[in-house]
């Protein structure tokens, strides 16, 4: 439950401060991700790094390279020991990316809001063309910042696990990271329907 504030007590600026510098770190974890699986890339070709990077960081949207990813995936011939097993955690990863991918656009894409009512502040993000007068509707679209920060530890933990995929030479421990991506949450945050105490947006300047 958000700790109450009596609102005339509430620094707007620190609030907004807040709510820019958790999309700003949610966007660098994304980068993070990508990153990382251009790293999967180059491992499942046996390319040099900077050249896979180079092919991967050519296309500029992330299903694009999800997509060159796969077919590099798809088009290895190997079907045992622990590089098929890396392969599996670059799949599952891929797919998990996929899943992530909505998420990551909505938070760098929509319209930074802070919702108030009484003495409950909360910040978060949201699609402007579901804005309205309807305010259950509206808070029911809204990230807020906690889910936006969940997002950002999500693509963070995704990142590191294929790094470490990438890597790893010890078979179990491969199994080990096979069975964590899998899994991680279908959604990157659990706090989906945020701002539920909020009646007024202020929107950004």
């Amino acid at each position: 439950m958000p700790k109450e504030t009596p609102r005339e007590k509430v620094d707007w600026n620190v609030k907004w401060a807040e709510l820019h510098q958790a999309i700003g770190a949610a966007v660098s974890a994304w980068s993070s991700l990508e990153h990382a699986l251009a790293k999967a890339f180059a491992t499942t070709l046996g390319l040099p790094l900077d050249r896979a990077e180079r092919m991967f960081f050519t296309l500029y949207t992330f299903n694009a390279k999800r997509g060159l990813l796969r077919e590099a995936i798809q088009s290895n011939p190997i079907e045992k020991g622990i590089e098929a097993t890396r392969l599996s955690i670059f799949k599952s990863a891929c797919k998990k990316a996929e899943r992530y991918a909505p998420t990551r656009n909505k938070i760098a894409h929509s319209r930074p809001v802070i919702a108030a009512k009484g003495s409950i502040v909360l910040g978060g993000v949201i699609a402007p063309n579901f804005m309205s007068d309807d305010v259950k509707a509206t808070l029911d679209q809204t990230i807020t910042v906690k889910a936006i920060n969940e997002a950002r530890d999500s693509f963070r933990i995704l990142a590191r696990l294929v790094k470490q995929a990438c890597e790893e030479q010890d078979p179990a421990s491969l199994d080990k990271l096979l069975q964590q991506v899998r899994s991680l949450a279908p959604i990157p945050y659990s706090d989906s329907l945020g701002l539920r105490a909020a009646s007024t947006h202020k929107p950004s300047p």
